[in-house]
């Protein structure tokens, strides 16, 4: 089974050490994009967690090559969600959905009242 590491530009890290991942804290964009090329060379792991603040604040040549592996496979998660007047919350999900998986997703509205809309 493929190995998986979350790395963190935070103390974030520790929830998902309790959850059994193996978790590096990154004190730069240089040493972020440093690692994730030497794994990308390596392939000891099947897949890398990257906190989305850490993978944006990597130079774009480096995320460039890093969006382009499959070993391992990059994803980016919010750590802290932001509400931002951009983006509605399902909007942002399927961009993180599409960047991760190569697809895009349509993720429906919730529906007012909070219910499926299949109550009755």
């Amino acid at each position: 089974m493929a190995k998986v590491l979350f790395a963190a530009d935070g103390e974030i890290g520790v929830g998902f050490q309790l959850a059994g991942l193996e978790v590096r804290c990154i004190t730069s964009p240089t040493e972020a994009a440093d690692l994730f090329l030497s794994l990308c060379k390596t392939r000891e792991y099947g897949m890398v967690i990257v906190s989305e603040t850490l993978f944006e604040s990597i130079e774009e040549s480096s995320k460039a090559k890093l969006e382009k592996s499959n070993v391992p496979l990059f994803v980016t998660v919010p750590v802290q969600w932001k509400p931002t007047a951009e983006l509605a919350p399902e909007e942002y999900v399927a961009r993180i959905v599409q960047r991760s998986i190569g697809f895009q997703v349509k993720i429906p509205k919730p529906q007012e009242g909070g219910g499926t809309g299949s109550e009755q």
